[in-house]
């Protein structure tokens, strides 16, 4: 599991409590942390309908960093829009 610090935890917790915009005051303040977080597959702005959005989620992926006990779902149970958008994750 990979080592994040404590920006990268903060940015990553935001994400999970309370999505923010991508021209927010905050995204702003963390944009390398973010940039980061997304390169990864930990955040994204895609939508659950599968369209871009402007909103900061974050991924299964990124749950299981700040809540080490949750695990991800089988690939095969995963929504197909799912794993074409975070071929990160896989």
């Amino acid at each position: 599991m990979d080592e994040i610090g404590p920006r990268l935890t903060e940015v990553l917790c935001n994400a999970w409590a309370a999505p923010y915009s991508t021209k927010s005051d905050f995204a702003r303040a963390y944009a390398d942390e973010i940039a980061e977080a997304a390169c990864r597959g930990y955040l994204t702005v895609r939508a659950s309908d599968g369209e871009w959005g402007r909103v900061w989620r974050i991924t299964p992926l990124g749950v299981t960093l700040i809540f080490p006990d949750a695990s991800l779902p089988a690939v095969e149970d995963m929504p197909l829009d799912l794993l074409l958008s975070n071929r990160a994750l896989f």
